[in-house]
């Protein structure tokens, strides 16, 4: 159903493993050109990027959209905003058609503070992001 995450630290992650920690997840497609997330908004979730690419950015008082990094299968969008519980400075557009799951804000939060299985493996997944960038 989804394709292997060849190029990311999910490469060798169990996706039953993500899907059987949260209870209200859930699968949408966004189509090449969609709005995934818009800057100034309150994140209401998680995305984990299972399918296609998204491009994250700003956008500029003239309209034009400045992509700062792109984002493939087994990539999180929004981690970030939802852990500091701040305003996307970014807006997201699928850049292919793309498949994810969503989880609520609320419940990312919460398994996050009662799983310590679930933060470890949210810690070297933060730390390989950060090594990316580096």
């Amino acid at each position: 159903m989804f394709e292997k995450f060849s190029d990311s630290f999910l490469k060798d992650f169990d996706l039953d493993f993500l899907i059987n920690r949260f209870s209200k997840n859930n699968f949408h497609t966004f189509l090449k050109g969609d709005k995934i997330v818009s800057q100034g908004s309150s994140p209401a979730g998680v995305y984990f990027i299972l399918t296609g690419n998204i491009e994250a950015g700003t956008v500029l008082p003239d309209g034009n959209f400045i992509i700062k990094y792109e984002l493939s299968a087994g990539d999180i969008l929004g981690i970030e905003d939802v852990l500091r519980d701040e305003n996307y400075v970014y807006s997201a557009i699928a850049a292919s058609d793309t498949n994810v799951m969503i989880i609520p804000k609320d419940e990312f939060v919460s398994v996050t503070g009662k799983n310590d299985e679930f933060n470890i493996w949210l810690l070297k997944y933060l730390s390989k992001r950060i090594g990316k960038f580096e």
